[in-house]
C-alpha cells in the first residue's frame, strides 16, 4: 500500500488542479507537491550529499 507520494510540478497553474485531483484519488494517502517544498528550502544549508552532487552536475552542465 502507498504511504506517501511526492509529485514534481513544473507549472504553477497545475499545482492547484493536481492538489484537488490527488486528494480525490488518494484519499488519506499523504502527498506533497515538490514546488511547495522548494520554496522553503535553503540551498546553502542543505547537508545532503546527493543534493549537492545534483547541484554540481547541473552547474557543470550549464557551463
Amino acid at each position: 500500500m502507498l504511504d506517501k507520494l511526492i509529485v514534481f510540478v513544473e507549472e504553477y497553474s497545475m499545482e492547484a488542479a493536481l492538489e484537488q485531483l490527488l486528494q480525490k484519488l488518494l484519499g488519506t494517502v499523504d502527498f506533497q507537491l515538490a514546488r511547495s517544498v522548494a520554496g522553503h528550502m535553503d540551498v546553502q544549508r542543505n547537508r545532503s550529499r546527493s543534493f549537492h552532487a545534483f547541484i554540481a552536475a547541473v552547474t557543470a552542465a550549464m557551463v
